[in-house]
């Protein structure tokens, strides 16, 4: 156990320090901190300065307030942040999720109830336990010597304060400088004593120690979020092994967090993380979903739905509480966005979770069981370009007639901006295909041009394996597809948009081409299915399956898309009519009538599924918040 021994004479070096001798004195205050670690820059010593120059206006009393861990966040690089996965935790959101998870009765009963965040950073969660529990300690004082007589010499002896952080509160970081913080945060909490802290610097995930020895009655968590392509390749061999259940190779290191919390849990103990919602819908939260569903009993979801309260990042969260036991009938209470409701958690399916409140479902289902057929059966998708960089091979028109590029070898190019509900934007990019090129030497000036990115070309994965010249695309498709008829849609969307492209156009690896298949063209047109790719009842039914990456964002992904159905009719004739008079209207500038007639197609598919009145309004709650066009 880790001894950290703080005096008066010590807080009053920092409280108290003056302006003339922080210069000289502040390394004492910092000392047996080991900034020395290759992956990443820690506090330079302007920070470490300032730190204390904020630390020395603080009033002695506040500061047993104040949290330490704020200062460094603020003095925490963004890069730092995303090196080691940081993502700070608002404090509504602490406060919140320590409420929920400790009661009265808890301590009452239990004075010794364990807490541990193994990714504690500045320590947010346990100083809010600390606070949390301080509290019941006080106004439950005799109650809880009545019941635990064996604890009153304990108390007496240590004073709560001690008895706390000693008995409590535990907390795991990979980062030192936020340990010691996390440990002076609590410490200075009240009166200065000698004082046993169970925060230790540890790798949580790989790192023996005998406080994986123990259980706990609560664990407390905003794992670190680390996508697969920042893990260093030999570190991610080492969690596929120790955590195979719920990480492979796509995998968010916040995975292997709900198997190491499952880990450190007292049978009937709880787990409440609050982490990215990704895992819910992802192929590479499989594992998990899976884990969870065989070994956790799921209270509570509180799925943002998009909504993102973390500052400064791209990520979108779920809070989820669970009990370390099974039930068969487990009942979750769900809160999505604005909704609240309780689904069983027969529902959470391993291949991914739909939270949908009754009326939702049955409604999905109605969709979902009409006389229909996959699109993955009728249809083709194909991911557009990978150009390996985009610089050397996108051009704009004055660039082709500028250097005279060989006109067979330009093709036209759009990107996901480019794609609309029933209309492409006009093109104003182009791609140089040089895949077509046979002999170098018949094409100097589109070899010319690429040669300006030579060197980063040359470290493209497949031309240091040899499979690719250094002035090919990285990935270049099969040209026919581009040559194709066919529906493009942007791979990230706020809302449905499909357009019919009958001439050639090349792509960006952020749009999909659907094609029909040959055995399926005298029963589906292209005109039909935008129709219906475009319609309100797609789309309804698309997002509730599909991956919500921020409050607007969805995933349109093939795999998901190709297991959603398609109602079969014989005469669509009406409907192939009003997708040819928008696409003439969107040519004419006549968006009144396109307006009129996308209403048409939605009218008519609602006859289709014989939706009532209420079934619509679901669906038009749903897809009327971003318009039409």
């Amino acid at each position: 156990m880790i001894i950290i021994q703080f005096n008066d004479r010590d807080i009053s070096n920092i409280i108290k320090l003056s302006e003339n001798n922080i210069e000289e004195d502040y390394e004492y205050i910092f000392k047996g901190i080991d900034k020395k670690h290759d992956y990443r820059h820690y506090l330079n010593e302007d920070n470490k300065l300032d730190i204390i120059r904020i630390l020395v206006q603080i009033d002695s009393k506040a500061i047993k307030d104040f949290s330490i861990g704020e200062i460094y966040e603020n003095f925490t690089t963004s890069k730092e942040k995303k090196l080691l996965g940081q993502v700070y935790t608002p404090k509504n959101i602490v406060e919140y999720m320590v409420s929920i998870t400790i009661n009265d009765k808890d301590i009452i009963n239990n004075p010794y109830f364990k807490i541990i965040d193994p990714a504690c950073g500045g320590g947010y969660f346990l100083i809010e336990a600390y606070k949390k529990i301080k509290q019941i300690m006080y106004e439950n004082y005799d109650k809880i010597i009545i019941r635990n007589r064996e604890t009153e010499r304990k108390l007496n002896e240590d004073g709560i304060h001690k008895f706390i952080i000693e008995n409590n509160i535990w907390g795991v970081d990979i980062d030192e400088f936020a340990i010691y913080m996390t440990k002076f945060s609590l410490i200075i909490k009240d009166d200065i004593t000698n004082i046993n802290t169970n925060i230790f610097k540890l790798d949580p995930l790989i790192d023996e120690n005998d406080i994986y020895s123990q259980t706990f009655d609560l664990v407390l968590c905003n794992p670190p979020y680390i996508g697969h392509k920042r893990i260093d390749k030999d570190y991610r061999k080492v969690l596929e092994k120790l955590y195979s259940e719920v990480y492979s190779d796509k995998g968010d290191i916040s995975y292997c967090f709900f198997k190491k919390g499952y880990q450190l849990l007292k049978n009937d103990g709880k787990l409440f993380y609050i982490t990215s919602r990704y895992f819910q819908e992802s192929q590479s939260g499989e594992g998990l979903r899976k884990f969870i569903n065989e070994n956790l009993n799921v209270n509570k979801i509180i799925d943002f739905y998009g909504e993102n309260p973390f500052k400064g990042i791209g990520i979108s969260p779920v809070m989820i509480e669970c009990t370390k036991n099974k039930s068969e009938n487990n009942i979750i209470n769900v809160s999505k966005g604005s909704e609240m409701f309780d689904i069983s958690q027969k529902e959470l399916l391993n291949s991914g979770w739909v939270l949908l409140s009754e009326k939702e479902k049955k409604l999905l289902d109605k969709i979902d069981k009409s006389k229909s057929i996959k699109l993955g059966e009728i249809c083709t998708f194909n991911q557009g370009i990978i150009t390996g960089h985009d610089k050397a091979f996108i051009v704009s028109k004055e660039e082709i007639e500028d250097e005279q590029l060989e006109k067979n070898l330009i093709k036209p190019w759009i990107k996901n901006s480019d794609v609309e509900r029933f209309k492409l934007k006009d093109i104003k990019k182009y791609i140089i295909y040089t895949d077509k090129i046979d002999i170098e030497e018949n094409y100097p000036n589109s070899i010319s041009h690429v040669e300006q990115y030579k060197d980063k070309l040359t470290k493209r994965r497949e031309c240091i394996k040899g499979t690719r010249k250094w002035y090919e695309l990285q990935w270049g498709r099969n040209e026919d597809l581009f040559k194709k008829d066919k529906i493009v849609f942007p791979y990230k969307a706020n809302r449905n948009k499909f357009t019919i492209v009958r001439e050639e156009v090349c792509s960006s690896a952020d749009i999909y081409f659907v094609t029909i298949k040959n055995e399926f063209k005298h029963r589906f047109n292209l005109e039909y299915l935008a129709a219906f790719l475009n319609s309100s009842i797609f789309e309804y039914y698309l997002k509730c399956v599909a991956k919500k990456l921020n409050d607007k964002l969805y995933e349109y992904y093939p795999n998901k898309m190709m297991e959603l159905n398609i109602i079969v009719q014989h005469d669509t004739k009406y409907v192939e009519n009003l997708v040819k008079d928008i696409e003439y209207c969107y040519r004419i500038n006549n968006y009144v009538q396109v307006e009129e007639n996308i209403e048409s197609i939605d009218k008519w598919f609602y006859d289709i599924y014989k939706l009532s009145r209420e079934e619509i309004d679901i669906i038009e709650n749903v897809t009327n918040t971003e318009g039409r066009l």
